[in-house]
């Protein structure tokens, strides 16, 4: 008798590693306007900590904040929430990013339609 293991089936420490989390990001864009200059560092404070990257093109500030997992991802775009109400926040968005091209993803608000029609 041949026993043929299936595709689906990988060896437990196989699946381990292809599950391990690469990167967790919460991203916010927030649109750079006169009328609301101090939104980036009311961001930047209730996320308790700076951005590890940030970056500015036609008129929207991209941040990015690095966590250790993915509760604490949701824990820093928790604290972002309340500013969700403001319309210069275009994007709040939870991301973890695992090795082998998989990601987990949770879009708390995401406004980027609406920023098209209004260039």
């Amino acid at each position: 008798m041949i026993h043929r293991r299936s595709v689906f089936t990988y060896p437990l420490a196989l699946y381990d590693e292809r599950m391990k989390t690469t990167q967790c990001i919460v991203t916010a864009w927030i649109r750079v306007s006169a009328d609301a200059p101090g939104l980036l560092e009311q961001l930047i404070k209730a996320a308790g900590q700076d951005p590890f990257e940030t970056t500015e093109m036609e008129g929207v500030r991209d941040m990015q904040w690095s966590a250790a997992s993915t509760n604490d991802a949701l824990a820093i775009a928790d604290q972002l929430k309340p500013f969700c109400d403001d319309s210069d926040l275009i994007l709040l968005k939870v991301a973890t990013y695992y090795h082998g091209g998989s990601i987990d993803a949770v879009t708390i608000k995401d406004e980027r339609a609406a920023l098209g029609e209004t260039r």
